[in-house]
């Protein structure tokens, strides 16, 4: 996983995964970690291209995190959550 710098965020699904999305400096990327264990353990789920202010949210089966990309605009990106894990 790449090493965590700022602008953490994290929010639970309705099916209780935890995401976790913050501003790696190593890589400069938004790393999207998700839990089914409250974040006992961790899992990458992506590593996405940004520059700054990653943030994340979930909701009605889906999880979205949003970024400044390469260019200064805001990018979303998100993907369907079927389940626990």
């Amino acid at each position: 996983m790449p090493l965590a710098c700022c602008d953490g965020q994290l929010t639970f699904d309705n099916f209780g995964n935890l995401f976790f999305v913050y501003f790696s400096l190593s890589n400069s990327t938004a790393a999207v970690v998700q839990s089914s264990d409250s974040g006992q353990t961790l899992t990458l789920v992506g590593d996405l291209p940004a520059n700054d202010q990653p943030s994340i949210a979930a909701g009605a089966g889906m999880v979205w995190a949003s970024f400044q990309g390469p260019t200064g605009s805001v990018i979303a990106r998100g993907a369907p959550v079927t389940g626990l894990g």
